[in-house]
């Protein structure tokens, strides 16, 4: 959850086109800021516009909008991650966290720059860093939140390298009543720790995880090493890193550190996390129903009108992040997966047998009424 309160203050056209044709058209940008919003979510269009210091980026607000909506159909795109995934609620010292690895198709994922005051934005001066963990298999996002209301509170970023995880910067925490930096290099160490413990039987195995010093790691007392090799990101295509031959060392099975390996043959490949399916009632749920139809469209680069998104009379369905399946008031009941995936089948099987439980047990219902 997005936590706005607490520190954000603040004409299609006639003919068929592809969505990034008309996200393509930024003087109709009022008219597309709707596709926008439908698309990437209410929560995370104000922060895009606010784009707040520090680190603010000289972009315009039509250019950043579009980058973030093609970044985020590359992150639907993916399926894969060579960092194994976290979904956990971790305690130390009688606090909890509730810690992901992995949420790649988290919106949210788009707007951690501005959230935390990151460089690391669209159009930012981490750009290259922001796309590479968004879109790239190797990269990924470590998100912190609170344990009991899910608000937002820090997060990390970084890539694989071999058998290495370079973290570049764990970011000042944004609820400081509620957990402080210390905190945050506590429960990050936890993580850093269990990632080496989960891939140790692999045949590649996570040996180091490495992070740049500065902001919330200022409070830890760990030293700066010095690496014998030139860049982190070595091996790959440029972005922008912290770790260029320096950092701290998290966690290793080796004192100081493991010899570091940077081949990229052989990894792991672990499934990324996915959000769990919702059930609804009696709710209007055009919303969801269009940003997935809205999101299919972007996916396949088919046409696309506007006047598609259509209200949705429902009064009961069941909601995951690539598909939906509901019943409308006649009992009839609408299905559709919007990107091939076994874990979407799985997901669409388990939520239509208990679709015609519900509604077969609404039909004698009915039948009940009659006599």
């Amino acid at each position: 959850m997005i936590d706005s309160s607490y520190k954000l203050k603040e004409a299609n056209e006639e003919k068929a086109l592809t969505l990034f044709d008309v996200l393509n058209l930024t003087q109709i940008l009022y008219s597309v800021s709707d596709l926008y919003s439908v698309l990437l979510g209410k929560d995370i269009i104000p922060w895009i516009k606010l784009n707040p210091n520090p680190n603010a980026s000289d972009e315009k607000y039509a250019i950043r909008l579009k980058e973030c909506a093609q970044s985020y159909v590359k992150m639907m795109k993916r399926k894969e991650i060579t960092v194994p995934p976290m979904k956990e609620e971790i305690k130390i010292n009688k606090k909890t966290m509730h810690i992901t690895l992995g949420d790649v198709h988290n919106a949210r994922n788009l707007i951690l720059g501005e959230l935390t005051g990151s460089c690391m934005r669209a159009h930012g001066p981490g750009d290259t860093l922001w796309k590479f963990c968004n879109e790239n298999e190797n990269g990924f996002h470590i998100c912190f939140e609170d344990s009991k209301t899910g608000n937002f509170i820090s997060r990390v970023s970084g890539f694989r390298n071999g058998n290495t995880i370079f973290l570049n910067e764990l970011r000042h925490s944004v609820r400081k009543d509620l957990y402080t930096d210390q905190d945050l290099v506590l429960f990050l160490k936890e993580v850093a720790n269990r990632l080496l413990v989960i891939t140790k039987d692999s045949d590649y195995p996570i040996e180091n995880v490495v992070i740049s010093q500065g902001y919330a790691m200022g409070t830890s007392r760990e030293p700066v090493l010095s690496f014998p090799f030139p860049f982190s990101n070595e091996g790959f295509p440029y972005f922008y890193t912290d770790i260029i031959n320096k950092g701290i060392v998290l966690a290793t099975t080796q004192t100081p550190y493991a010899p570091f390996s940077f081949s990229k043959e052989n990894l792991p490949k672990y499934p990324i996390l996915r959000r769990e399916w919702k059930e609804y009632q009696k709710k209007d749920i055009s919303l969801e129903i269009n940003h997935l139809h809205l999101l299919e469209k972007a996916l396949k680069e088919e046409e696309f009108y506007y006047e598609e998104m259509l209200p949705v009379e429902s009064v009961y369905a069941f909601l995951g992040e690539d598909w939906y399946l509901y019943m409308d008031s006649n009992f009839e009941i609408h299905q559709k997966m919007i990107q091939d995936s076994s874990f979407a089948q799985k997901e669409i099987k388990e939520a239509y047998q208990k679709m015609k439980e519900v509604l077969n047990f609404k039909k004698s219902m009915e039948g009940e009424k009659k006599k």
